[in-house]
């Protein structure tokens, strides 16, 4: 676990695998919140809010499946790794963009539906593409870390965060949740530019998935 850790810290490659894995949980643990808060002020009727959830888990589990078998395959060849990892930050912009433009139930459930089903599929694809040119010890004691405890972890202290703001703070939880996606998003993307330009390794690694 310790050496997990450390291989995380002397790796710049490994912090921004780290990065991007927390900063998805993060935003699913935000745009969560969103969702749960417009389907309980539109839906106030508990068993026909659990048959909706079920109809749209079922669409996002087929999403899921499209993506994971064939969407993610034409998507990573046709545009490349770089792009594909730039792919999901931007859509999830677009997402919060009109969540903030039009606040509402449709939009919301539209955001969660992505989020969802990108995280199971396309995410998780070109996430552990990025181990592929790494060493032995990095792939499994860094990847145990990053996969099982960041991701956990980032998305409960998510959930924390959120309970501290909707409790103790008298701010417009669904608005403040918009900008910190927004900034988390943007981050993103700006982590991905230096990266694929800083690491031969993750250049390399696109230039095999062009070919």
């Amino acid at each position: 676990f310790k050496e997990g850790f450390s291989l995380i810290k002397k790796s710049s490659f490994l912090s921004f695998i780290l990065l991007i894995v927390i900063f998805m949980q993060i935003s699913t643990a935000l745009l969560d919140y969103q969702f749960n808060f417009f389907l309980e002020k539109n839906i106030v009727n508990i068993d026909l809010r659990t048959q909706f959830t079920g109809k749209l888990t079922s669409i996002i589990n087929g999403i899921s499946t499209l993506f994971q078998f064939l969407g993610g395959f034409l998507l990573i060849h046709f545009i490349g790794l770089r792009r594909s990892h730039l792919l999901v930050p931007s859509l999830l912009i677009l997402n919060v963009i009109a969540i903030f433009i039009y606040p509402s139930f449709i939009m919301a459930t539209m955001a969660f539906v992505s989020i969802k089903s990108l995280d199971y599929s396309f995410f998780g694809i070109i996430r552990e593409m990025l181990y592929i040119p790494l060493k032995k010890d990095e792939k499994y004691r860094a990847k145990a870390i990053i996969d099982v405890f960041a991701y956990r972890s980032s998305k409960a202290l998510a959930s924390l965060f959120l309970i501290f703001i909707q409790n103790l703070t008298g701010l417009n939880v669904i608005l403040l949740i918009s900008i910190i996606s927004m900034t988390i998003y943007f981050i993103w993307i700006n982590i991905i530019r230096v990266m694929f330009k800083k690491d031969i390794a993750i250049a390399s690694n696109k230039a095999e998935v062009n070919n």
